[in-house]
């Protein structure tokens, strides 16, 4: 027999990932990593949102880009917790498998999930105060900077109203997104 018929033929094995040793264990512990994926991804558009609100705000340029990144990059977390399984099935496909991993995020698989979750919870308030900050201070730049003549004064004013109406924006929104870009992911 030569080897291009073996390797064509195949070595015969099925794969049956739930007749494996601990496979449970290992489908609970990816569970918990994918809840624990999910509050950081709330976190980082959270972290990201008030980089971003409070670096322009006071013109920090290089804080106010990471801050934008930051963003993204949460929501580009947000898509991969939704998408990694379907996306593992559907390269075991492509490499002539049968991929048929059925693995969810489930946080009670993850011990500190409900001790994290507070912290996140409060991440979104101090986003709340920093934009209700950023909005106090540029109206007070912006009406000070027309009623004295000073067009930059009233500028920087104005942005800082905008960037904080933003960061109050994303700030209702941050969860609503993230769960968002996870059910896009899951149905990719």
């Amino acid at each position: 027999m030569s080897i291009a018929t073996i390797v064509s033929a195949g070595p015969g094995v099925t794969v049956t990932p739930s007749n494996g040793p601990g496979y449970a264990a290992f489908q609970g512990l990816i569970g918990g990593l994918l809840a624990y994926a999910g509050l950081a991804a709330v976190a980082a558009v959270m972290l990201g949102g008030i980089g971003w609100g409070v670096g322009e705000r006071l013109g920090f340029d290089r804080a106010g880009n990471a801050g934008k990144m930051g963003v993204i990059a949460g929501m580009a977390l947000g898509f991969l917790v939704g998408a990694a399984v379907s996306l593992v099935n559907k390269f075991i496909d492509a490499g002539g498998g049968t991929g048929n991993l059925s693995i969810a995020a489930n946080s009670a698989n993850a011990p500190l999930y409900n001790t994290i979750k507070p912290v996140v919870g409060w991440l979104i308030s101090y986003g709340g105060l920093a934009a209700v900050v950023a909005v106090v201070l540029g109206g007070i730049g912006w009406a000070l900077g027309e009623r004295m003549g000073m067009d930059r004064m009233s500028l920087v004013g104005k942005m800082g109203v905008f960037a904080g109406l933003g960061l109050a924006l994303l700030t209702g929104a941050c969860v609503a997104l993230v769960n968002f870009m996870i059910g896009a992911g899951g149905g990719v």
